[in-house]
């Protein structure tokens, strides 16, 4: 095999010459005995130190099919530099005949190369978490999971010797499971001295091809053991934040039920005609802009799946943010310096490159995301909420009245635990005060503005954001939008909104709004916080909340579903 891909940053291949899926079946199936032990398991474990290409993935999700196809399988990986999706595609071309459509079902979901943890469930039993970033890094906020068996790729010791650390070896021990085994390529001597002051059992065995020698070995400490997740969950409110939890937790295998107090999902903000996927900007490195840049990628993962086999008005449009005054100039661009991102996540462009994007004379630099998407909230909502209980109509009694020694009772029915994803009507609930007085919780009006596009606008091809933002033509109707009007608290329909939006455009954009004929308008409440994030997780035993996501919900609540219970990477984020 003359064209295996190889690394231009450790000039090391990716896989064997001689035959890689026969080296990784060898080297780290049958090094950790899984065609055994993965028959009668119900659920399994695997980490792996360096994704590549995910051939050792693919060649265990193949094993799982014709050994033990109801096993549940985690798969996560950490990987620094991850590969694009065209380079891992052209890589496993060769052994397509093999997998089938599992290259294509991986790629389909193969997340943005932006840092952090990036999970997703490819069929009802395969989960899949890349962790993009240095493992030595990423590894110490990694939780939650009690790992079975490792596998440890990446590339040579000798190549790359900052990967193969105390740190690692360390952390290894601290989430493996009881008995958990491992397997890898190299039978470097650190490696082995470093797994064994790490508390593993370690044997040299026979190497595949033409390596001698390699290392297996087996955990002899106590293991750890992972919390297990709720039976049952009662999540309140049918917005995005309620419905992206109950949706997750379903594929979890929690029981849920949705209360809402409308009659249909989606009934406060999150029943816009239309939304904008897209993170929140910080110029410099910081956690917050960590959590929002990893959201954007799982959001976009998410919603662009759940379009292949659902009607969501999902688009893959991109998002031009314009570079109106110096400050965002400065911004855009130090955002790109800190942050590294590659191309194909983000880019700065000039006047005449945002001019051929946009489809139209945009005369602005802007910061591009080639990515970003539109999608109907409403839809959205009504797809994630199918295949569940949900009780409409539904108005919270005091959560005391709810209490019992087990749990929440209500309607009725039992529930572990108790979400409350209750947007604007956060106020109303009497143990949600001190958490709302701490975190400045307030209510912020929008009014949105839908007007018939001209013969100029609908070459409009991307989203574009100056303050305020114009969505390219949907059967010829813009999106414009949004007032930003903090504590008010009336969502009746005001011309004066239509006006200042029109107006809000014709400041930047005038060859776009001239001849715009407003059609219709909507206005909601949405909910802030003092530092403008999210405020979630748990506010005492049994009782969580999903809040504040502000006009970022559409690319946060993913995310915070995920990070509700049992969240796989450690944060300061939740409460």
């Amino acid at each position: 095999m003359d064209d295996v891909p190889r690394s231009k940053i450790f000039d090391d291949i990716y896989f064997s010459v001689e035959d890689g899926l026969a080296e990784s079946q060898f080297v780290f199936l049958k090094g950790n005995h899984l065609p055994e032990r993965l028959q009668g398991q119900k659920n399994f474990t695997v980490a792996e130190t360096g994704f590549g290409t995910g051939l050792n993935f693919l060649a265990l999700w193949d094993l799982i099919d014709s050994h033990a196809p109801d096993l549940k399988l985690h798969y996560v990986s950490y990987e620094k530099y991850p590969l694009t999706r065209e380079e891992i595609e052209q890589a496993l071309s060769r052994w397509k005949h093999v997998f089938g459509n599992k290259v294509d079902t991986m790629l389909a979901q193969y997340p943005l190369r932006v840092e952090g943890f990036h999970s997703t469930y490819l069929t009802p039993n395969i989960k899949l978490t890349l962790v993009f970033g240095d493992v030595n890094e990423t590894i110490v906020k990694t939780q939650n999971i009690a790992v079975d068996a490792w596998f440890l790729d990446g590339f040579t010791p000798a190549k790359n010797p900052q990967m193969w650390t105390k740190t690692l070896f360390d952390n290894m021990a601290r989430l493996s499971a009881p008995e958990a085994t491992f397997a890898t390529f190299t039978a470097a001597g650190d490696v082995k001295r470093g797994l064994m002051a790490a508390g593993f059992d370690v044997e040299k065995t026979d190497g595949f091809g033409r390596k001698r020698d390699r290392l297996i070995g087996r955990f002899g400490g106590a293991g750890v053991h992972v919390p297990d997740l709720p039976q049952s969950v009662a999540i309140v409110g049918a917005g995005i934040a309620g419905c992206s939890i109950a949706y997750w937790l379903q594929q979890e295998g929690v029981k849920v039920h949705l209360f809402e107090e409308g009659d249909a999902p989606a009934q406060g903000a999150s029943g816009n005609p239309a939304g904008m996927i897209n993170p929140r900007f910080y110029k410099l490195r910081c956690a917050e802009g960590h959590f929002y840049w990893s959201a954007y990628a799982r959001a976009l993962q998410f919603y662009e799946a759940l379009s292949q086999i659902h009607d969501v008005d999902f688009e893959s449009c991109g998002a031009l943010h314009l570079c109106t005054n110096e400050d965002k100039q400065e911004r855009f661009q130090g955002l790109l310096e800190n942050w590294g991102y590659p191309e194909d996540v983000a880019q700065f462009l000039s006047k005449e490159e945002t001019r051929e994007v946009a489809g139209r004379d945009v005369p602005y630099q802007a910061l591009y995301l080639p990515n970003s998407a539109r999608i109907s909230p409403a839809k959205l909502c009504a797809v994630l909420s199918q295949d569940m209980p949900v009780t409409y109509k539904f108005q919270l009694p005091p959560l005391g009245e709810l209490r019992n020694e087990e749990g929440w009772q209500i309607n009725g029915d039992n529930f572990d635990a108790l979400v409350l994803a209750v947007g604007a009507g956060f106020d109303e609930i009497e143990a949600l005060k001190s958490l709302s007085e701490s975190h400045k919780l307030k209510k912020v009006r929008g009014q949105l503005s839908q007007a018939r596009a001209t013969e100029k606008s609908m070459q409009l091809t991307s989203t574009a954001h100056y303050g305020g933002y114009i969505l390219p033509p949907k059967e010829g109707v813009h999106v414009i939008g949004s007032t930003f009007q903090p504590w008010e608290t009336s969502t009746e329909l005001r011309r004066d909104d239509d006006v200042y939006n029109k107006e809000k455009l014709t400041e930047t954009l005038p060859e776009l709004a001239q001849g715009l004929a407003f059609t219709s308008c909507r206005a909601s409440l949405r909910v802030s916080s003092r530092a403008y994030f999210p405020v979630f997780g748990k506010v005492e035993e049994g009782l969580y909340v999903s809040l504040a996501h502000g006009s970022h919900g559409l690319t946060s609540t993913p995310k915070v579903a995920q990070m509700l219970f049992n969240p796989l990477e450690k944060t300061d984020n939740c409460l």
